[in-house]
């Protein structure tokens, strides 16, 4: 139900390549609470290396693949549907379209060109860690049956985020077209005073420029 969170205090390592290997988009969240598992900040975090990291310059994705660094706190957020406001396309049995597409815009310059939320055209319905198959510059994540690891609770989407950015969160369907929605969110462990901007929009799935 949405992987697991750790925190590490007074770390020692020796002949390790590696501080983490992550196999789901949202597996889990390491907390650095003294710096010493190599963040070199306290209350800094080790996440899965998915997009959403790379307009972030609080955050450095592992060169391997297997990890992300960030130096601030990241919570998991959780979005339900109450209904949709827009049609989608899916025809997979399992259901897993439309993929919710989080994307860090709080460093962005958001003029007419810019389309790092645009679903890349071989970006599967699988979430994905490399570069390859997935967002270079945001986190997609179905929902349905193949994506219950990815829940928390089940049947909703979950991804991560760093507070104090901002997020756009919208839907792409399985023909690449936008979809809207109404939603309820909630963000695990969120404190009173800790701030988090999501953006949705309720623009019609074919208008050319977002947000």
């Amino acid at each position: 139900r949405g992987g697991y969170e750790m925190e590490f205090w007074n770390v020692s390592m020796t002949n390790c390549e590696h501080i983490a290997h992550f196999k789901h988009g949202i597996g889990g969240i390491l907390v650095d609470g003294d710096g010493t598992l190599g963040t070199g900040v306290a209350g800094g975090t080790v996440v899965p290396p998915t997009g959403q990291w790379r307009t972030n310059s609080d955050c450095t994705v592992d060169p391997t693949g297997r990890y992300t660094m960030c130096g601030g706190v990241v919570r998991r957020v959780n979005v339900a549907i109450d209904q949709w406001t827009s049609p989608w396309w899916d025809t997979n049995i399992k259901k897993h379209y439309p993929l919710l597409i989080a994307t860090d815009i709080t460093e962005e310059d958001l003029g007419e060109g810019w389309d790092k939320w645009n679903r890349a055209q071989d970006e599967t319905r699988v979430s994905c860690l490399k570069d390859s198959g997935c967002g270079m510059y945001h986190y997609g994540t179905p929902i349905g049956a193949e994506a219950c690891f990815e829940q928390a609770p089940k049947m909703r989407y979950s991804f991560l985020g760093q507070i104090g950015r901002r997020y756009l969160i919208t839907w792409v369907d399985q023909n690449y077209i936008r979809t809207t929605a109404d939603v309820q969110v909630s963000v695990t462990k969120m404190r009173s005073d800790e701030v988090m901007i999501l953006q949705f929009t309720h623009r019609p799935p074919l208008y050319p420029r977002l947000p």
